[in-house]
């Protein structure tokens, strides 16, 4: 894995996250040089869409300056689309992502 990581636990469940600390390797001079390639984790495809537990997603309004121009259908759809090998998400683990994505 070329991403800065760590491991946590959170309330029992195992994550490996990107560490808060380190740079993204991968951003470099203002730009991401692996956006829109296969190599871009989930996260990064789908953000600032956020699965929630119950299925549905969030937009980031807080950590996203562009959000606004992802809050629509079209987005949603797309992201959800992309979450659909990893459906259903385990209602444990996405509630341990809430709690690591607040802690940040």
């Amino acid at each position: 894995m070329k991403f800065p990581y760590i491991v946590l636990n959170v309330d029992g469940v195992e994550m490996v996250i990107m560490n808060p600390n380190k740079d993204c390797p991968f951003y470099v001079n203002g730009r991401c040089e692996i956006y829109g390639t296969d190599e871009m984790p989930l996260d990064c495809r789908i953000y600032p869409v956020i699965p929630l537990p119950d299925g549905g997603v969030v937009i980031d309004y807080e950590g996203c300056p562009y959000a606004k121009l992802f809050d629509n259908p079209e987005y949603k759809s797309r992201a959800l689309e992309l979450l659909k090998p990893y459906l259903p998400l385990d209602r444990d683990w996405l509630e341990a992502y809430w709690k690591v994505g607040r802690k940040q």
